[in-house]
This record gives C-alpha cells, structure tokens and sequence, in this order.
C-alpha cells in the first residue's frame, strides 16, 4: 500500500512538473512575439511594405508653431486632415487635404488636393491650380509608407504588448530611428527639404520623439501609425552662421490609419487641373522686373 501511494504521488509530481514545463514555454513563447526576435520582425515588416503595390491611408495631424519675427511672437497652430490613394506600380496618387490654420488667434480654413499623374504633381491652393515636373525626391516625399520604412531601416525597433483591434491581432511596435534621418523626414513633410545639412546638431534639435506602429500578425503590413515628435530649430543646431533668423519651437502629433493594401485603385485628375500653371514658368515671371 505504501509503495503504491508512493507510486501515485511520484506520477503526481511528474504531471505536475511537465504542466509547469508547458506553461513555461508558452510564456517564453509569448514573450519572445510567436517566436520571432525584434531582428526577425524588423525585417519581415520592411520586406512585406516594400513590396506594396497600392494603399489607401486616413491621416491626421496637428501642428504648433512658435517662432519670432520683428521681435514678436508668431504663434501658428495647424490641424490637417487628409485622405489618400497611392499607386506605387503606375506611379499615381491623390492626396485630398483640408487644413484649420490658426494664426496669432485669427482663423482660417484651407483645402489642398494634389494628385501624381503622368510624371507631373498637381496642386490646388485657394482655387488656383499649380503644376511641376516630378522627380525621385518629389514622389519619394508622398509615399508615407516609404518615408517610415526608411526611418525604420535607419534604427531599431522595440517590441510592445500585442494589441487585438476589431478582430485582428497586431504586434505594436516603438521605433527608434536615426536622428538624421528623423529631422530629414520631418522637413520632408513641411516642403522644406532644402534646409536639411549634414551639419545639423540632430541631438539638439529633437527634444523628443515617439512613434509606435501596429503591424498585421498574419501580412506583416503596418495598418497603423502614432508619431509625436518635439522640435527647435535654431541658426546654431542647424548650421547657420546668422543672426536673422529667431529660434523655431515645432511640436506634431500624427495619426495615420492605412488600409485597401494592394486593392485596385482609380486615381484621375480633376478637369479643372488640366489648365494648371506651370510653377517654373510661374516663377520666372514674377522674377522679371
């Protein structure tokens, strides 16, 4: 009788040390994202959003400005909401923008639609219709996925707690770009590209910056975005030796929602762009005297 009980309570503590063993892998499992290391899923992110073909995307982002001029504050508060459609395949886009523009308190409302056909950008500003000639740079600066992929290649990712959003899993991630590569992206998005140097003090210049994605578990596709991102540009930090220019305090918090991935898509230009002005032939009229 007592080898017997001796027998049931070894098997006893048999069973339960395999149970233990179990449900240690699954927490190892589970914490390791189902088996995928940060390396791992950095690469399959960047892999599966390269190779999309088409996307649509919700966006919105406010924006405070503070600089000076004159020796007064300007204060510039900007509240954007877009919607978009891009094709990477036949190079074509549609951007339909509305913007609230609060200046020194006085308020004002703008509508902004631009469209990618034909090699030629295609902007409409307060009724006025303007057309350029685009090169690499110019579409390189509306693809929204390309512009994150390029800060996610530049750095690290962390690895967050999973999140379930309307029935679907997604690993949320923080990234951790290169700081070049962040005030390069940033000035991208605000048309001024050209202030961008290599002698930039990009430590002094980003007071603070977090972005978080939430990437499809079973296409690896990134169906979210959060980016918020605290900047002051100074003659000093970005390699300027002068004093006319004043300190620029910049701070932006972007929410972007994409979806339709690889879906056909209909981008056409409006009949009334056709007769847009040509910015160049613009420009070199108002330079003659």
């Amino acid at each position: 009788m007592k080898s017997k009980n001796f027998l049931i309570k070894n098997q006893f503590i048999g069973l339960f040390a395999l149970l233990v063993l179990v449900a240690g892998l699954l927490m190892l499992s589970a914490c390791d994202t189902a088996g995928l290391t940060k390396e791992e899923l950095q690469a399959k992110l960047i892999e599966a959003n390269t190779n999309l073909e088409t996307y649509s995307f919700d966006m919105l982002m406010t924006m405070d400005i503070m600089t000076e001029e004159s020796g007064e504050q300007v204060t510039i508060k900007t509240q954007t909401t877009s919607k978009g459609t891009f094709d990477r395949i036949g190079k074509k886009m549609s951007l339909l923008g509305a913007m609230k523009l609060e200046l020194n308190g006085q308020e004002q409302e703008l509508d902004s639609n631009t469209y990618v056909i034909d090699n030629t950008i295609y902007t409409q500003v307060a009724n006025q219709w303007i057309k350029m000639s685009l090169n690499a740079d110019l579409w390189d600066q509306q693809d929204q996925v390309a512009q994150m992929l390029e800060l996610i290649n530049s750095g690290e990712i962390e690895i967050l707690s999973d999140e379930t959003i309307d029935g679907k899993d997604f690993y949320v991630v923080r990234i951790h770009p290169d700081l070049g590569k962040l005030v390069e992206s940033v000035l991208k998005q605000q048309q001024n590209r050209d202030m961008f140097n290599t002698n930039m003090n990009f430590e002094d210049i980003i007071k603070d910056y977090k972005s978080a994605l939430w990437i499809n578990k079973k296409s690896f596709v990134i169906e979210k975005i959060v980016s918020e991102v605290d900047m002051v540009l100074t003659p000093e930090n970005i390699g300027l030796e002068t004093d006319e220019v004043g300190e620029l305090q910049m701070a932006s918090i972007t929410e972007m929602n994409l979806y339709g991935f690889d879906e056909p898509v209909i981008i056409e230009l409006p009949a009334e762009a056709v007769t847009a002005m040509d910015l160049a032939q613009l420009q070199a009229a108002m330079d003659q005297p």
